[in-house]
C-alpha cells in the first residue's frame, strides 16, 4: 500500500499579489509622511530627497517593483501610490503644525504614476520593455540631476543631485548589461534617458 501526503493548503503569504500589492499601497501613504519628518533628520547632502520630484519616483518604482504587478495593475499602483505619497507628506506635515498644498504634486501623480509604476514593472522585462522602463526611470533621475545643480544648486547640496543622476545612469548600464540586447532596445534606452532627461528638466523648470 502507499500513502500519499496531502501538503496542507498554502497561507496567504508575501508572494500573493494581492497581499504583496495591499501592503504597498499602505507603505505609500506612511512612507510619504515619513518624507516630511525626514526633512527635519536627513543630513544636509541627502535633505533634498524628501523635497524632490524623484525622491517620490523612486519610492513609487520601488514599491510597484517590489509589488512584482504586471503592466496594468503597475500602472493603477504607480498613480495610487504616488498620490498616496502626497497625501501621507500632507497629513504628517500638518501634524508637524506646517501647511501643505497637495493638488499640485498629485495631479502629477495622477498623470505621471501610471508611467512610473508600467517603468518599474518593466524592469523585469527583457529587449523593448526594459528598455523603455529604463528610459523613464533613469531619465528623470538624470533630468532631476540636471536641475538640481544648475536651477537650485545655490541653495542645496549638490551630493543628492549627483547621487540621483549616477543612480539612473546605474541603472542603465546594468540593464544594458543584464536584459537589454540588439540595437533598437539599446537605442531606445541611451536616447529614450536623453530626451526624458531633457523633457524632465523642462517641465519641471516650468513649474517652478
Amino acid at each position: 500500500m502507499t500513502t500519499v501526503d496531502h501538503a496542507p493548503p498554502r497561507p496567504a503569504t508575501l508572494s500573493r499579489p494581492a497581499v504583496r500589492l495591499g501592503i504597498a499601497v499602505v507603505l505609500s501613504f506612511l512612507l510619504g509622511g515619513l518624507t516630511s519628518y525626514a526633512q527635519g533628520f536627513l543630513p544636509d547632502a541627502f535633505a533634498s530627497f524628501a523635497n524632490s520630484a524623484s525622491g517620490w519616483t523612486v519610492l513609487t518604482a520601488a514599491l510597484v517593483y517590489w509589488s512584482r504587478a504586471r503592466t496594468g495593475p503597475a500602472a493603477v499602483l504607480g498613480a495610487v501610490s504616488f498620490v498616496l505619497l502626497v497625501l501621507g507628506y500632507m497629513v504628517a506635515s500638518q501634524v508637524r503644525g506646517l501647511v501643505y498644498d497637495p493638488l499640485l504634486f498629485s495631479a502629477v501623480g495622477v498623470v505621471a504614476g501610471p508611467f512610473v509604476g508600467v517603468a518599474a514593472s518593466w524592469l523585469r522585462a527583457t529587449g523593448v520593455r526594459a528598455a523603455l522602463g529604463a528610459a523613464l526611470l533613469a531619465g528623470i533621475g538624470v533630468g532631476e540631476c540636471v536641475y538640481g545643480l544648475t536651477v537650485v544648486g545655490d541653495t542645496t547640496s549638490p551630493v543628492y543631485w549627483t547621487v540621483i543622476g549616477v543612480a539612473g545612469l546605474v541603472l542603465v548600464a546594468g540593464l544594458l548589461v543584464r536584459r537589454i540586447r540588439g540595437a533598437l532596445p539599446v537605442a531606445l534606452a541611451v536616447g529614450g534617458t536623453a530626451v526624458v532627461a531633457v523633457a524632465f528638466h523642462a517641465a519641471y523648470t516650468s513649474l517652478g
